[in-house]
């Protein structure tokens, strides 16, 4: 159990997403807002994030650690590019 002066914190986000593919057009055209690919694509994100803080304060120092991990995966990612 920590005790007084010290700080905890913890902090922990997750997602996961499926979505279409994002659309690639040039925007000279007459009609940028018109698409026209052979198949729908495809995109799945999954994402993992967490992070910890402690702190403590003393008579001469304060001391802060931090400590972080991330972890992201894009798979499958499949466009129409012709």
């Amino acid at each position: 159990m920590p005790t007084p002066g010290w700080e905890i914190s913890f902090s922990s986000e997750y997602h996961y997403i499926r979505d279409g593919v994002q659309r690639f057009v040039p925007l000279d055209l007459p009609d940028p807002f018109r698409v026209a690919f052979n198949f729908d694509g495809r995109t799945d994100i999954a994402g993992n994030i967490e992070a910890l803080r402690i702190a403590g304060t003393f008579d001469w120092v304060r001391v802060t650690l931090i400590t972080s991990w991330r972890q992201w995966e894009l798979e499958p990612y499949t466009a129409d590019f012709d």
